[in-house]
């Protein structure tokens, strides 16, 4: 009998959990259907058909441009200057947030057309490959943010066959800034936003950048970058590789990330404002030169300080016509030392220093250091009289080692070759700082601290300004 209660119960269990199961792959299906019948209806509430149906873009014209596709770029009819892609697909993602509401029926009408769409109004044709769309905005609905659009398709191979149809539409992007709450479905903010999509000028679109767009998605199969300014010799860069010529002096080696954030920067750099047409005598103060090699050949970039009676930076490039103002700030990327791309530290989270006044002095402070995340631990060694004491085995919070930490740790502003003709016994006269092993020997001049390896036949260079508190006093890492 107990048995058979059992059976029954675990018969039960089982239903009921293929009862869920079933349940939640019921809702799973309906959902996914759900998704699938939205997406499908947004699709079809957007003004700009699939791209399946009309092929790709050819050709934009409004009232105030006139935008033509070559290659894979799009340009001026009327100066051949490129468009900036990223700000066309911003422009497109407005045009796709305008959604059809509802379709008026033309031969329903018994009001004049102009009533809904002037006669006089903006406009703005899209021509694809199968297609031509001409857009013409109407007047804006009183009680809500929609408003009414005519859209004329126009078949490419018969001018004449013209299908005309007539929505109210809704802006669905969201409004940018701050307004109020209050009274905005009413609003007409969204209508003259989109008022402001025809009415864009030329140089809205203006590609500013100062690489080519054919340039910008290549940069690491790039074969070299040469750079050359008034404040260094050049030098190349080699993104692939990522090495320079010439290479890090010594035993230094390369910074990865720096190859990284120089491309995204290079990617991205772009002026302020677009000179159409310019006399390349007319310019002035020549600044930096940039010279980038890849599989189509050589594209050379020079930066000028002035252009007429105009302050600049300018940037102008080999084979265009325009030349780009730049913001002062926006050309590091022509005047980037070649040494930023080489690793000027003595040592990364060193695990021990060791500092001595010199080669004959006795008196020896010995840092070990474990080194992490949430803090520094320190056991402060003393040598004296070549006897090891221990002065404290406890975290030691010294400040004169914070100060020699930072330089050891941080990059110098710049390295050089040691002239082997010093006299070899000056340097024994020099505090020794030991960083993981390895012997340096640090010189205070008068501007500035250097760290000299004669293993290695190389001086860093540190700015007394950087590191105004260093100090050579023994007594003051004992503190």
């Amino acid at each position: 009998m107990k048995d058979g209660k059992k059976n029954i119960i675990k018969t039960n269990l089982i239903l009921f959990l293929g009862l869920c199961v079933s349940f939640v792959a019921t809702y799973l299906f309906i959902e996914k259907k759900q998704l699938r019948e939205n997406a499908q209806r947004e699709k079809e509430n957007t003004l700009l058909p699939q791209k399946e149906k009309i092929g790709e873009l050819q050709k934009i014209q409004g009232d105030h441009l006139e935008i033509l596709k070559k290659g894979e770029t799009f340009y001026f009819k009327d100066n051949n200057i490129p468009v900036d892609q990223q700000k066309l697909d911003k422009y497109f993602y407005y045009l796709t947030k305008l959604k059809i509401k509802e379709e008026i029926r033309l031969e329903e009408i018994t009001l004049p057309l102009t009533l809904f769409v002037p006669e006089k109004t903006l406009s703005l044709e899209f021509q694809f490959e199968k297609k031509r769309l001409l857009f013409l905005i109407g007047n804006k609905i009183n009680y809500s943010q929609d408003f009414y659009l005519q859209v004329n398709e126009i078949d490419l191979a018969n001018d004449k066959d013209i299908k005309r149809r007539l929505f109210i539409v809704k802006d669905d992007a969201p409004l940018e800034g701050m307004y109020s709450e209050e009274g905005n479905e009413k609003s007409d903010n969204k209508y003259l936003r989109t008022k402001g999509l025809f009415l864009l000028p030329s140089n809205y679109f203006y590609d500013l950048h100062i690489l080519p767009s054919r340039l910008q998605n290549k940069l690491a199969t790039l074969k070299t970058i040469e750079l050359k300014s008034y404040r260094s010799p050049k030098f190349l860069i080699d993104f692939k590789n990522q090495k320079t010529a010439p290479p890090p002096i010594g035993k230094s080696s390369y910074i990865t990330s720096v190859f990284v954030d120089y491309s995204k920067e290079l990617k991205n750099a772009r002026g302020e404002d677009l000179i159409e047409s310019f006399d390349k005598e007319k310019l002035k103060d020549k600044l930096a030169e940039m010279i980038i090699v890849d599989s189509d050949g050589e594209t050379i970039l020079t930066l000028w300080n002035k252009y007429e009676n105009f302050s600049g930076p300018f940037v102008n490039r080999d084979k265009d016509h325009f030349l780009i103002k730049m913001k002062k700030d926006a050309t590091l990327v022509f005047t980037l030392p070649l040494q930023s791309f080489w690793d000027k530290s003595l040592g990364h989270n060193p695990m021990r220093i060791t500092l001595k006044k010199n080669e004959q002095s006795k008196e020896i402070v010995d840092f070990l250091i474990e080194n992490n995340k949430d803090h520094i631990k320190r056991t402060l060694l003393r040598y004296k009289d070549q006897n090891l004491e221990i002065t404290s085995p406890h975290e030691i919070k010294s400040v004169a080692l914070e100060n020699l930490l930072d330089l050891v740790s941080k990059d110098a502003d710049y390295i050089s070759v040691v002239d082997l003709d010093d006299n070899k016994n000056d340097f024994k006269k020099l505090a020794e700082v030991l960083v993981d092993g390895k012997k340096y020997y640090l010189k205070s001049q008068e501007l500035e601290w250097e760290a000299i390896s004669l293993e290695d036949k190389v001086k860093w260079h540190y700015s007394k300004g950087t590191h105004p508190n260093l100090t050579l006093n023994l007594e003051e890492y004992l503190k």
